[in-house]
């Protein structure tokens, strides 16, 4: 049982095992096809797969711009560092 639904696994020609669910029911009330289930866990994967593919985009940016952050205080430090220089010289 697995959310609430039971999932039994039935062996069709010995080489895999499809995992059916007894709560899947198309939209006009018939339960789906094994076609139908092959067919919707292929359309998931390949969604699954494109936001794997964003994800990685997603997280390559978000680098780049922690990088850009961290280069940006190293040089704002090293101007407070200047100045405090500059401050201690001039008194």
């Amino acid at each position: 049982m697995a959310n609430g639904r039971v999932r039994r696994n039935l062996v069709s020609d010995g080489n895999h095992a499809n995992c059916t669910n007894d709560n899947l029911e198309g939209s006009s009330g018939q339960n789906m096809s094994e076609d139908d289930m092959d067919k919707r866990i292929r359309e998931i994967s390949s969604e699954l797969e494109s936001s794997n593919r964003k994800c990685e985009v997603y997280r390559a940016n978000l680098l780049s711009v922690l990088k850009d952050i961290e280069d940006h205080k190293m040089q704002l430090s090293i101007k407070v560092q200047n100045i405090k220089i500059s401050m201690k010289d001039g008194l």
